[in-house]
């Protein structure tokens, strides 16, 4: 047992004691309880008060982490930080677009309510926070609540899942769905590296993330029965982490294949199947290669040419037809023709599919007259 400091010794720091018996300076390691003697013949007393200090500082500081870690005071952002960021997120195989999404929104969650003890955050304290948010967010915001409390219940470091406990916000959709009409009003005004990518996304449902990284390396030529086909591998990568159903190998059709060619037939050296030359060749860490179009670049062009065909100048900004709603129209025309859809739309279950063909038309309900 080390020894109470004694009256001409009190000026010590914490873990530094002296032994009066044995005149010996001892330091107790704060973590471990290890004993190391300094003898007052080998060491002055300020040589031995000044290591004391530095090792508080770097081994008191390690504890306090180590407490944290095991629950005791953790606060949210420290949660965040440490094991969501570092430990959950890269272990989910997020697509690079939904990570940076997520980053965004965890620092707006730090930003609101990171100082609080992660034990002591109450329904209100989420609720409140959702409240300040518009409601498509708001309902967002509480998905990735509910996900980041049912890790930390699965540590230990709550008891339930506060987040789980709130109600999400009705939301009515706004966008109105993409229809035909429109499609080709857009595509009579867009350039032909356009077209070919609004035939592409019509063809293939593929998404814009999935359609700017597309290589003509990607298209194979397979020999079967003995007669020669041509097809397109794309990944989903939205969907990668679900599976096969991500994976997905067309079979190049006739209307598909006019596309293709029309790509191949571009003056433009690149690897890409869609490329254009842009205004000015700059240099862009999401693009490796000059011809290459951006994910981003798709939806403003989209947006441009959509609000030039005066079809949707009735419609509120937050209405109206983006990209993306080129996907739920070809899936609506591929099973008007009474094809399935789920399969090259890389959808992993049929509820999604139906989700997306939703809006494109008036569902009447049948009834009866006296």
């Amino acid at each position: 047992m080390i020894r109470p400091r004694t009256t001409g010794h009190k000026d010590l720091p914490p873990n530094l004691y002296y032994d009066k018996k044995n005149k010996s300076f001892i330091y107790r390691h704060p973590q471990t309880g290890k004993r190391t003697y300094f003898p007052e013949s080998k060491y002055k007393k300020s040589q031995v008060i000044s290591a004391a200090k530095q090792l508080n500082s770097v081994l008191m500081q390690t504890q306090d982490i180590v407490d944290a870690i095991l629950g005791h005071g953790i606060t949210l952002k420290f949660f965040i930080e440490t094991r969501y960021i570092k430990e959950i997120m890269p272990a989910s195989n997020l697509a690079p677009a939904t990570s940076r999404d997520y980053l965004n929104k965890l620092n707006v969650i730090i930003n609101a309510l990171g100082n609080k003890i992660i034990d002591e955050i109450t329904v209100k304290d989420i609720s409140d926070f959702l409240d300040k948010q518009a409601p498509v967010n708001s309902n967002r915001y509480r998905s990735l609540l509910i996900v980041i409390f049912k890790h930390a219940v699965a540590k230990g470091l709550v008891r339930e899942n506060e987040a789980e406990k709130t109600l999400p916000r009705q939301v009515k959709k706004q966008r109105k769905r993409l229809s035909k009409e429109l499609y080709d009003a857009i595509y009579k005004l867009a350039d032909d590296w356009f077209k070919n990518t609004m035939d592409i996304a019509l063809l293939t449902l593929l998404r814009r993330e999935d359609i700017t990284p597309l290589l003509k390396t990607d298209i194979k030529t397979e020999i079967i029965d003995n007669k020669a086909y041509r097809f397109l591998y794309v990944i989903h990568n939205k969907t990668k982490k679900h599976g096969e159903s991500a994976y997905i190998k067309i079979l190049i059709g006739e209307k598909l294949a006019q596309v293709i060619d029309r790509c191949f037939l571009t003056p433009i050296i690149t690897p890409y199947l869609i490329a254009r030359t842009p205004d000015r060749i700059v240099s862009a860490k999401n693009k490796s290669h000059w011809s290459q179009i951006t994910p981003d670049y798709l939806t403003k062009e989209f947006s441009r040419l959509r609000d030039l065909t005066g079809l949707c100048d009735k419609l509120d900004a937050l209405e109206k037809p983006t990209f993306h709603e080129i996907r739920s129209l070809g899936i609506k025309l591929y099973e008007d023709q009474g094809l399935d859809a789920q399969a090259i739309a890389g959808h992993t279950t049929r509820a999604m599919t139906e989700k997306y063909k939703e809006g494109h038309e008036i569902q009447w309900t049948e009834t009866a007259s006296l």
